[in-house]
């Protein structure tokens, strides 16, 4: 992909909502792993 690809304004949101369509399953596993954790208290 070259940056004129994404430079205009419609370039960059049809790249950016292929890139998140791509990474909602992804993201979901995360989520779904990471449910029940919680940080360690200092």
């Amino acid at each position: 992909m070259a940056d004129g690809d994404i430079s205009g304004g419609e370039g960059f949101l049809r790249k950016s909502l292929e890139v998140f369509k791509t990474m909602k399953p992804f993201n979901d596993y995360l989520n779904c792993a990471l449910k029940d954790f919680t940080m360690p208290t200092r």
